[in-house]
């Protein structure tokens, strides 16, 4: 059916064609009529295409008046600003912004008029408005002409490091160190702009390997530097640098594929240096009768996999033994936090400061605080950098030790560990039996999936490659495409956000590695948007093999592709995080799904491509997976280490000051 013609749409039409007097016309006459405002506003354009702003004026001024449209405020400006009226072309430009602050070019045209009345302040603010609007819409022109802006106007941010955080955790690295760049020319003594320098060395997805060796070797020089800096900073510079810690965090170190206790080292002594400013939260005297209070404190006590991982402790802990307290740091709360809250004898949360949180904890007195993981989340590295527990341990949650000098203990599993796994760790390794979890699967909610959903066909092979893009290092990219070469309708289904710049990163070297062995990408790689938790069963089910990611193991989600009794195939490495799913599959009898080597794993991976083979592997699966539930051996071995360990704190032994091998 055609659309039909309005006066209105045929004279746009007109005034598009260069028609002006006819357009004027058809406008003039549709003035009177239910679309006043759009042809009030369509006349106005038409006098400043003929150089007639004064003409433009009352036209536009009625139309704005009339109407709220974004697009009115932004051409009003315009004439304002051909009338030479600065400040009424501001206000039009922020009422555009106010409108519609998608709208990156309304911050564009109000940077500009700021500019040449001289108001820097207004500059930087507008500036960093747009930056930050620029990040949220993926806007990648935008958010390089904002950085560039503020570097040839010489006009800093307000708050220049939290923005080239927000700018950092975007994939968007080198951006967030030229934002800092004016920063630290200015001072070299801003421990908080120097951290944030340095962790952005570290790339969410890379190009290659040699930009990882790049990158890791600048990283330690300028984490070195650093260090000393934190040494001969006064009190107060540490202070100023407090809201960093947790925000800046080397979260993406861990991802390269090595050994970074001596990094983790020093960024450990840095940050606690930092938080040993200001006011200190002191720690009560160890309580010595009754049960040993024990706390657990995340902010992911919901659905969440560091809750599927490690909520068997809190509920299974021998309770004529232990009193355990739960200490949720966020607001985030669904059935799995209710269900916690409801095992744990004490239960505190909230979104509160981090002295509150201090304070809460130092009060209740726990003997043992237990961190799930630190590395990931921002208020618990902060409280981590203090003593607020006689006994401190971290667990696998993010598996790289912190380097935090107030971490005692690092509680691991035996079978993931391998057997130099002592000298990985500032902490001192504790490994308890099997998967040193008591894991109990999370029930699927049933929402079904289709591969058509996905962009797959009933005729592809597909090996499903879920975890995060930056588990995935250039030097394992050879892998998919000989897996393809072997099976020629596989595809490999991963998961990312196609607008953003690691996404990108990854799909161009990806490709690359297709095209440079004459394979066809288009055909063999896949990457889907985030699946949402309540259809990830179903996704999972849709495969026909689960890889699992070479250098940094899937551990929840290994378990759950096993619940959709999903053939894996792995190939453990030298550090503990890339050996979760290899003893998985030892728990379950299974270690024939693991390689010795890359050709193997390709062979495993081919073989598990041929339909019967597949079918005999989940029907194993299916049979050996109530193995790995409800297993109660770690949860007796972390009783008797945690009573231990505090028994030694009681007799005045001194905390542990490096990892040493302890036998659960």
């Amino acid at each position: 059916m055609s659309r039909e013609k309005t006066p209105l749409a045929e004279g746009i039409k007109l005034q598009l064609a260069g028609r002006l007097d006819d357009a004027e016309r058809v406008f003039s006459e549709t003035a009177r009529a239910p679309e006043t405002v759009e042809s009030l506003h369509r006349l106005a354009l038409i006098h400043v295409q003929r150089g007639e702003p004064q003409r433009a004026l009352p036209l536009i001024e009625a139309a704005r008046t009339l109407g709220s449209d974004p697009r009115i405020h932004f051409n009003c400006a315009i004439v304002y600003g051909a009338l030479k009226r600065p400040l009424d072309a501001i206000a039009a430009l922020r009422d555009a912004i106010a409108a519609e602050p998608r709208y990156l070019q309304s911050y564009v045209s109000l940077a500009d008029h700021l500019l040449a009345l001289g108001d820097r302040p207004g500059l930087s603010s507008v500036l960093s408005s747009l930056l930050l609007r620029a990040l949220e819409l993926n806007a990648d022109d935008y958010i390089a002409l904002a950085i560039d802006r503020m570097t040839a106007h010489g006009v800093e941010p307000a708050d220049p490091v939290f923005l080239a955080n927000r700018v950092r955790i975007t994939g968007r690295e080198d951006a967030a160190r030229r934002l800092l760049a004016r920063r630290l020319a200015a001072t070299e003594r801003d421990l908080g702009a120097a951290l944030t320098n340095a962790i952005a060395l570290l790339r969410i997805v890379y190009a290659s390997e040699a930009e990882i060796d790049e990158r890791r070797e600048k990283y330690a020089v300028e984490l070195n530097r650093i260090s000393r800096l934190a040494d001969s900073c006064t009190d107060e510079e540490c202070l100023a640098a407090r809201g960093v810690v947790g925000m800046a965090k080397p979260f993406l170190l861990a991802y390269q594929g090595q050994n970074d206790r001596a990094l983790q080292t020093l960024y450990g002594g840095i940050v606690s240096r930092i938080m040993a400013s200001g006011p200190q939260t002191r720690m009560p005297a160890p309580r010595r009768d009754g049960r040993l209070r024990v706390g657990f404190v995340t902010r992911y006590f919901f659905t969440h996999s560091i809750s599927k991982l490690f909520a068997g402790w809190i509920r299974h802990l021998d309770r004529t033994r232990f009193e355990v307290a739960g200490y949720h740091l966020g607001a985030d709360q669904d059935v799995t936090s209710r269900r916690i809250a409801a095992t744990a004898d004490i239960w505190r949360s909230g979104e509160l400061a981090d002295e509150v949180w201090a304070e809460t904890i130092a009060l209740d007195a726990p003997q043992v605080l237990i961190y799930p993981e630190l590395g990931m989340d921002t208020s618990a590295i902060r409280l981590a950098c203090r003593r607020l527990a006689p006994v401190q341990c971290v667990s696998w949650g993010h598996p790289v030790t912190t380097g935090l000098p107030h971490i005692d203990y690092f509680l691991s599993s035996d079978l993931m560990e391998p057997a130099d796994g002592e000298d990985h760790y500032n902490e001192t390794l504790v490994r308890l039996p099997n998967l040193s979890i008591a894991y109990e699967p999370v029930l699927p909610l049933g929402q079904k999936l289709s591969r058509a959903e996905i962009g797959a066909s009933a005729d592809d092979i597909l090996f499903i490659c879920c975890q995060s893009l930056f588990k995935y290092l250039p030097r394992y990219d050879e892998v998919f495409v000989r897996i393809a070469e072997r099976v020629p309708n596989a595809r490999f289904v991963f998961i990312g956000d196609q607008r953003a710049p690691p996404t990108k990163v990854f799909r161009q070297r990806l490709e690359h590695a297709f095209r440079s062995r004459g394979g066809d990408p288009a055909r063999h790689m896949l990457i889907v948007p985030h699946i949402p938790f309540e259809k990830f069963a179903a996704f999972l089910a849709l495969g026909d093999i689960y890889l699992d990611s070479i250098g940094w193991s899937g551990g929840n989600t290994s378990l759950e592709a096993l619940s959709q009794s999903l053939p894996i195939v792995t190939l453990p490495t030298r550090l503990m995080r890339g050996r979760h799913t290899k003893a998985i599959l030892e728990m379950m009898g299974m270690a024939d799904m693991i390689a010795s080597s890359i050709d193997d794993y390709i062979d495993k991976a081919a073989a598990l491509a041929d339909p019967t083979t597949a079918r005999a592997a989940r029907k194993r699966i299916a049979a050996r997976h109530q193995t790995l539930i409800g297993d109660l051996a770690p949860v007796r071995a972390l009783e008797d280490f945690l009573e231990g360990a505090v028994a030694k704190v009681l007799v005045g032994e001194p905390a542990p000051v490096r990892s040493a091998h302890h036998a659960a």
